[in-house]
């Protein structure tokens, strides 16, 4: 692995790709009310398909030069971002989370799957836990700090949501009790702008023991034609707070410990049986060229793998 001063990254993290990103994740008006059909259909059902978008932007660019630092040589990702008082801060941040982040699972398969979840997650949410962690009219997560922007309620809020997912995606229990908090007020706002008490709240004591949870909810996203904004935060919130029991449970996501060359325990074993292997990579070349790759301890570099390529 190479070290980030054999790297000059400033030619890599740059604004420009960071706007590009943001853009790219959040393709709609800033100042306007959001269609949160729409919304749900990019994020959940992959309409429109933006996959070629990120590879385009990024795999070259950004996410092969980045996969040949060890993730303890990561470096302090905030010096590639403007000064947090600028009024573009949130914005660019968000890029940057994006390409942390979103970046890899839209562009990354096969073997490449283990730089997800070992590294570029890592990235993620240590650069996450940063942005969280700057004084309150400093954090880029504020709604005022992004309708400043001249965003609208409805695309500031998508965005705020953005910023919480590295927690959700970390295999942390820490950071899952901290993006439980950090969603509630979530929650929280979007009851206040509609006037209404999420249901879901309700199921809350149920979904936080239920391992089987994530598999089944993540599957039934309000996609409907009429979609509201609660419809769609309030299944969002549930969808985040699944995560959490398998963490408690595991203390890992089993599925990924194909992806990961890491083997799986008896009760992971039978989790997976009873999910019929969800997300789980199966493809037996790739588990045995990364579990080789673990015992040697080594990482083979990225290969391309284009969407839409033969």
């Amino acid at each position: 692995m190479a070290s980030a001063e054999s790297i000059d990254l400033s030619k890599i993290l740059t604004l420009e790709l960071f706007e590009s990103l943001r853009r790219t994740q959040l393709p709609w008006p800033e100042d306007q009310p959001l269609n949160f059909t729409t919304v749900a259909k990019l994020f959940f059902g992959g309409e429109p398909d933006t996959r070629a978008d990120y590879y385009r932007l990024t795999f070259h660019q950004a996410l092969k030069p980045l996969s040949t630092l060890g993730v303890e040589n990561m470096p302090d990702l905030m010096q590639f971002l403007p000064p947090p008082e600028a009024n573009d801060f949130p914005s660019k941040a968000a890029g940057l989370l994006f390409l942390l982040d979103q970046a890899p699972r839209s562009t990354l398969s096969g073997v490449n799957e283990r730089y997800i979840y070992g590294h570029f997650d890592a990235f993620a949410s240590k650069l996450a836990l940063q942005l969280l962690a700057l004084p309150p009219h400093l954090r880029p997560d504020t709604m005022e700090r992004l309708m400043m922007q001249g965003w609208s309620y409805d695309y500031a809020m998508v965005a705020r949501f953005w910023f919480y997912i590295p927690l959700v995606h970390s295999e942390n229990l820490e950071n899952h009790e901290k993006q439980l908090i950090l969603m509630e007020a979530v929650r929280s706002d979007v009851e206040k702008h509609v006037g209404k008490k999420d249901p879901g709240r309700e199921k809350m004591a149920e979904d936080l023991t239920d391992i089987y949870g994530f598999p089944k909810v993540v599957t039934e996203p309000p996609i409907r034609n009429g979609s509201e904004i609660d419809d769609f935060f309030f299944w969002l919130m549930r969808l985040v707070v699944v995560h959490v029991p398998i963490i408690r449970k595991f203390s890992r996501y089993p599925y990924r410990n194909n992806s990961l060359g890491r083997i799986s325990t008896k009760d992971e074993k039978q989790y997976a049986e009873d999910t019929d292997y969800f997300a789980t990579q199966t493809d037996e070349e790739v588990i045995k060229k990364i579990l080789a790759d673990v015992e040697a301890g080594r990482w083979s570099p990225l290969v391309q793998d284009e969407p839409g390529s033969a």
